[in-house]
């Protein structure tokens, strides 16, 4: 029987489970005897002391016998209760193991019920009594094993709580060290937890909801149809203000649905174009308002998924180069416009967080920049951001890593620069080349305009306006002695200009033609005084052009508008209104322009246009043919013969290419519909699932509403 016993008691620091504590009580129950017993307990008291993880299951076992050996319970804690109060009084800095042993056994047996809860408590109280030394850290080992349990018990909640408030109390009037008063937090708070208030969940509307539900929780590669299909049969009013802040919201969730939400965004975009819009616009205003804030590390992570979302809406064709380059300039030069101490601050010597949004931001979209103007203008950008990383301290090496795999993906046989003095000199170099450029530009663009005004006088309209506020002075000031002839004049010179004001809404309506031939072609880079002044220049083309070809269909008032040079022929306002007027003559008046017989004249006619008690006259003069009016006049009808036959060549050539365009796009689309399957099997490379949903364009052409509003979802291949 002996060895029965010595062999079951064996098993008993084995017993780290509830299964094999119920077993090892069952199997006690075979041998049990009186001295089994007391073998048991004597076990039991012998716990190892670092083995603390033992002691709930070995009161499981005792209160499990204790249902059939009453014996087993008290005579266990009696022994537990005489090793406490001997430890107390000893008093001495040493066995601090064996303490907190014996007063976390004694709180596992209270909680099974085997102990009575009086004894804890006096425990606890003996250690309040002498708050010092190792009396703290038991007092905060049997809070933390059983303080919970008295404290939810009815019969020991109030003067559990009153310990509580004593144990508060000696922690702000003691003055403990650091660990002592992290163990009576931890102990306090792990009996009485500090109020919480529930997380507030976001009140949604029922549709709101669904959006939600569809971008966050079903959206993935298989169900991207489905979803843009749930989309489209949404109330769009209703739902579109939602459907952008989801998207934007995406960067917050995970990184992988971001390429995701781009598509979604591009096909929705086909059918709503203001969602594109819309998307883009916060997107961007979001990235630069960030750049205030990017020190703050819980944002970084969301500044750095706005970076991808923006290169993936590239790749659909919902954004232009222009936005990337301008973000990507924005990156490296926000902050360095100002004081050096604030330029700092927003860009320590040490961060590299710029680096890694721009790094993010190539590494999405780079790759397509690798052939026309992008091409050109992202080899000058690495240049600056060569300068960049230069300007830096010694760099991490996972951020040299990063940059070594960018550069091999964009531009594998580029060398990087390597000294700071090198890559400024480079810098600057570009820069002289773009003043150059620039100079030589803004010099052709003079002298041209210069050949114009000296072939047909003032041509443009903004130099027109300027000649009528001119005008409008000087006959305000000469108002008193001139009468009322010049006030006709000046309604005559009114008139004309709210005529050009109602040929300028055309005129945009026709320059809308032209401005995309340019946008298809290869832009040069130029500078915006030069698109200013080039948009000056093609309006007041277009203006003239047009007005020429309203006044042709008039019979009797066939005539353009005065130039400065008339204007300026005559002293008085007489001989203004005559020169003005005798400026308008039409092409027949010319020597040769009638029968190819008839004699050649030595004068030219003109007509003048007067206006007298609200009525129109005219009157012919002749003027002879080697004057300077009539010669300029002359010039200037051939010089705007010239342009008009100009723009039209240019209009019929486009609307050839249009056609030609639309032609080959509609076998396109039905060769793909005829080929369905095999299209869809041609995915894009290292983008699953974009080509499977929209299919890859295979002509680089986007005309001018598919650029602006992304493709309606094609993506750049």
């Amino acid at each position: 029987g002996g060895v029965a016993v010595d062999n079951v008691l064996a098993r008993l620091p084995s017993c780290i489970s509830r299964d094999l504590t119920d077993t090892f009580s069952v199997d006690f129950c075979y041998v049990n005897s009186k001295n089994a017993r007391r073998k048991l307990v004597k076990a039991l008291f012998a716990v190892p002391k670092n083995a603390l993880e033992l002691l709930p299951y070995y009161a499981r076992i005792v209160a499990t016998l204790a249902q059939c050996m009453k014996d087993i319970g008290p005579a266990l804690v009696t022994l537990l209760e005489e090793e406490f109060h001997m430890l107390l009084q000893k008093k001495d800095q040493m066995n601090i193991e064996a303490k907190i042993r014996n007063i976390r056994f004694l709180g596992e047996l209270t909680k099974f019920q085997v102990a009575s809860r009086s004894i804890l408590l006096s425990a606890l109280k003996a250690c309040l009594d002498d708050f010092t030394h190792h009396n703290i850290d038991v007092g905060c080992h049997l809070i933390e094993s059983c303080g919970r349990f008295l404290y939810l018990s009815p019969e020991t909640a109030v003067r559990t709580a009153n310990m509580l408030d004593i144990l508060w109390r000696l922690k702000k009037a003691k003055n403990l060290d650091n660990r002592q008063e992290t163990l009576v937090e931890n102990a306090y708070y792990q009996c009485r937890p500090p109020e919480q208030r529930g997380l507030r969940r976001k009140k949604r509307t029922p549709l709101q909801e669904y959006i939600h539900h569809l971008l966050f929780v079903k959206l993935n590669r298989a169900s991207l149809e489905k979803v843009l299909r749930q989309m489209r049969k949404l109330p769009w009013p209703e739902s579109e203000a939602w459907i952008r802040k989801c998207i934007l919201k995406v960067c917050k969730s995970r990184y992988s649905q971001l390429p995701l939400a781009a598509s979604l965004c591009a096909g929705l975009s086909w059918y709503h174009s203001s969602l594109g819009v819309g998307v883009v616009d916060s997107l961007v205003e979001e990235i630069r308002q960030g750049m205030k804030e990017h020190l703050a590390s819980s944002i970084q992570q969301r500044r750095i998924a706005q970076m991808r979302l923006l290169g993936e809406l590239y790749n659909y064709r919902m954004v232009d180069s222009k936005i990337i380059f301008h973000t990507l300039y924005a990156i490296l030069a926000f902050g360095y416009d100002g004081d050096e101490k604030e330029s700092i601050k927003l860009d320590p010597k040490d961060d590299m967080f710029r680096i890694r949004m721009v790094s993010t931001l190539l590494e999405t979209c780079g790759s397509y920049f690798d052939r026309g103007s992008t091409k050109r203008k992202l080899d000058v950008y690495l240049v600056y951001f060569q300068r960049y990383l230069l300007s830096k301290e010694t760099l991490p090496m996972d951020v040299e890593f990063d940059l070594s795999d960018l550069f091999d993906k964009l531009r594998p046989h580029m060398e990087r620069i390597t000294s700071f003095q090198a890559a400024c000199a480079e810098c600057d170099r570009l820069e002289k080349e773009e003043v150059t450029a620039s100079n030589a530009s803004r010099s052709q663009t003079g002298s041209s305009n210069n050949r114009q005004i000296d072939a047909g006088g003032a041509n443009a309209t903004g130099e027109a306006e300027e000649s009528d506020s001119e005008g409008e002075g000087a006959d305000h000031e000469q108002s008193g002695s001139e009468g009322d002839d010049d006030d006709n004049y000046m309604e005559n010179i009114g008139g004309g200009q709210e005529e050009d004001d109602n040929i300028d809404i055309d005129s945009m309506q026709a320059a809308d033609v032209d401005e995309v031939v340019v946008r298809r072609g290869v832009q040069e880079q130029v500078t915006e005084e030069e698109l200013d002044k080039f948009d000056k220049d093609f309006q007041s083309l277009i203006n003239e052009s047009i007005g020429q070809a309203r006044l042709s269909k008039m019979p009797t008032l066939n005539v353009p508008q005065p130039s400065i040079n008339s204007l300026s022929l005559g002293s008085s306002g007489n001989e203004r209104r005559g020169m003005a007027a005798a400026n308008m003559a039409s092409a027949s008046h010319y020597p040769g322009a009638g029968a190819p017989n008839a004699a050649p004249s030595t004068t030219v006619g003109f007509r003048l246009l007067t206006k007298r008690a609200g009525k129109q006259h005219t009157k012919e003069l002749q003027v002879p043919v080697n004057s300077a009016l009539a010669q300029s006049t002359r010039r200037k009808e051939e010089a705007d013969q010239e342009e008009r036959d100009e723009l039209k060549r240019l209009v019929l050539n486009y609307h050839e290419r249009e056609e030609e365009e639309d032609r080959v796009h509609s076998q396109t689309v039905i060769l793909r519909a005829i080929h369905q399957p095999e299209i869809r099997e041609q995915q894009y490379p290292g983008k699953p699932g974009s080509g499977h949903f929209w299919g890859e364009r295979t002509d680089h052409k986007v005309d001018k509403r598919e650029r602006r509003f992304g493709g309606h979802g094609f993506r750049r291949h």
